[in-house]
C-alpha cells in the first residue's frame, strides 16, 4: 500500500472483490485502519516487520484455503514471500525469512573518507556505545596515528554533532539511505529520505 494507493491498489483489491483469499503486506499506510475488520487482510508496520516473508505463516494459507494465482512485488522480499506461499508457509531454505530483513534496506555509513557530497537522512542512536567505537578504532592504529579525524575527541564530536538532527540522543549514526524499507530508527526533521546512489559513504 504505497503512495499510488487510491490510482492502482484500491482498484485492484476492489476489482478482486471475493476472489480476494489474502493480502500480506509490511509497508506503512494510514489506510490500513480500512481492513482491519477483514480477516483477509494481515497488515503491519515497517518498524514490527521488516520483511514481508515473516507474515507468511502456515496458518494464514491455511486459512486463505485453494488459490490459483499468487500475486507479489518482483524484489526478494516479494520473491521469497510467494515462495513461501506455495510451500504453506515453510521458508525455502533455513534462514530465509532473515535474509529477507538483510537486504530490504540498504544504507551508506560515513567513513572516515566521505566527503562533502555525503547526505545522511537518518540518524541512529548510539548512546551507550561511543566507548565501544572507539575501542574498535584502535584496532586500526596505523589509521589513527596519522588521521586527525580519527582521534577519539575528534569521533565523539562528530557523533555529538549529528544527533542535533534527531530528538532524544546525545551521539548518533549518520545514515544516507539507498534504499529505505524499514523504520529503523529517528527520521531526520529537515531532509527527506534520499533515494540516489553516491560515492560519499560506504554501503552496508
Amino acid at each position: 500500500m504505497g503512495s499510488s494507493f487510491e490510482k492502482t491498489t484500491l482498484p485492484f483489491i476492489r476489482g478482486l472483490g471475493s476472489r480476494l483469499a489474502a493480502w500480506v503486506d509490511h509497508h506503512d499506510h494510514d489506510r490500513h485502519v480500512d481492513y482491519v475488520d477483514d480477516p483477509r487482510f494481515v497488515l503491519t508496520t515497517k518498524a514490527q516487520h521488516g520483511a514481508c516473508p515473516e507474515l507468511v505463516t502456515p496458518e494464514i494459507v491455511k486459512a486463505a484455503g485453494p488459490i490459483d494465482t499468487v500475486a507479489m512485488h518482483l524484489d526478494l522480499d516479494g520473491l521469497y514471500s510467494g515462495a513461501k506461499w506455495v510451500l504453506g508457509g515453510v521458508e525455502p531454505y533455513p534462514g530465509a525469512d532473515a535474509d529477507a530483513r538483510a537486504v530490504d534496506t540498504v544504507a551508506c555509513y560515513q567513513s572516515p573518507s566521505s566527503t562533502v557530497d555525503f547526505r545522511p537522512s537518518r540518524f541512529v542512536s548510539i548512546d551507550g556505545f561511543t566507548s565501544k567505537k572507539i575501542e574498535l578504532l584502535q584496532c586500526f592504529q596505523s589509521q589513527t596515528n596519522i588521521r586527525q579525524y580519527l582521534e577519539p575527541d575528534f569521533v565523539l564530536a562528530t557523533a555529538r554533532y549529528w544527533s542535533r538532527f534527531s530528538s532524544g540522543s546525545e551521539s548518533c549514526e549518520p545514515l544516507e539511505i539507498i534504499r529505505d524499507v524499514d523504520d529503523l530508527s529517528v527520521q531526520s526533521r529537515s531532509r527527506p529520505v534520499v533515494n540516489r546512489r553516491t560515492q560519499a559513504g560506504s554501503a552496508t
